[in-house]
């Protein structure tokens, strides 16, 4: 139990993915367009890491009697053996709808809906901010490796506008008309399930057997432009990330050993990027040419 060491399989090989989707679009009327569609894949042959040097049969390390976890590794003298092979799966299906009204009277939307599911074998995501990469549990059991993935969001749905405000844009006062008329406003809306996690031990429950919470966001901008040349326009823009400051929870304490903050939340960043769930709030400028 001296030595760690690392092992690539000879055999081992590119990954293979294959991806399906069936749509059909509607024309529905007042000239929205709708589109449902079925979407899936399938991976196999994907690079996992697992420990090479485990013991062949897990144990509750509370047994009395239990010999010395090096004493139990196949090979004698080594600790872990880092060991990658390409028998990784996975698996995507969803169903995927959209609604979408072209510009017309001023105003244009796009909303979609996403039920969605995915599992795998193993992840490598960057789900709470840098890369993760989540080794196997049993290597001698891999069919009970699948689970949900990390990047597992069930529900997704997003919904994005635009209109044009017919407001002073005829108004006898040129005042009002040129600081009053012509704005456009935009928002989106975005609602989703959380991701999925595992809590970091050992048992008979799924590898990721909690999904952490959701999104809940909308974003708002306003924005007017100016045209005082006929080669020169400015636009200035307003705009409110988090428009309501809601909080959105970040991912609690996942290591069970840990009772102190095991389940507790502590922040409000989750997802790639980690990014936090502050209001923004911007003003610019830009001069086109």
């Amino acid at each position: 139990n001296v030595f760690n060491a690392d092992a690539v399989d000879p055999w081992l090989r590119d990954a293979t993915l294959h991806q399906w989707n069936f749509t059909v679009q509607k024309m529905l009327p007042g000239q929205p367009l709708f589109d449902a569609g079925y979407v899936g894949s399938r991976g196999t042959g994907l690079g996992i890491s697992f420990d090479g040097n485990r013991p062949v049969q897990p144990v509750d390390p509370a047994t009395p009697g239990l010999a010395p976890l090096g004493e139990r590794r196949p090979f004698k003298g080594y600790s872990q053996i880092r060991a990658t092979r390409s028998i990784g799966v996975s698996g995507y299906g969803s169903l995927q709808t959209r609604l979408e009204r072209r510009m017309g009277a001023g105003f244009t939307f796009i909303g979609s809906y996403t039920l969605a599911r995915a599992t795998s074998t193993m992840d490598q995501t960057t789900v709470g901010g840098g890369f993760y990469s989540a080794a196997v549990q049993d290597i001698y059991n891999l069919a009970a490796e699948v689970s949900s993935s990390a990047y597992d969001i069930r529900h997704r749905f997003s919904l994005a506008s635009a209109y044009h405000l017919p407001f002073f844009s005829r108004a006898g006062q040129p005042l009002a008309r040129i600081l009053l008329g012509g704005w456009q406003i935009s928002a989106i809306l975005t609602l989703q399930t959380g991701f999925a996690a595992s809590v970091g031990a050992w048992g008979n429950a799924p590898r990721m057997p909690i999904h952490l919470p959701g999104l809940n966001n909308i974003d708002f901008a306003a924005n007017r432009n100016f045209r005082f040349h006929e080669r020169f326009q400015t636009q200035l823009r307003f705009e409110i990330f988090h428009l309501f400051n809601r909080v959105n929870p970040g991912a609690p304490g996942l290591n069970p050993p840990a009772p102190n903050t095991f389940g507790v939340i502590t922040s409000n960043s989750q997802g790639p990027g980690a990014m936090g769930g502050q209001r923004i709030i911007q003003i610019g400028a830009k001069l086109q040419f």
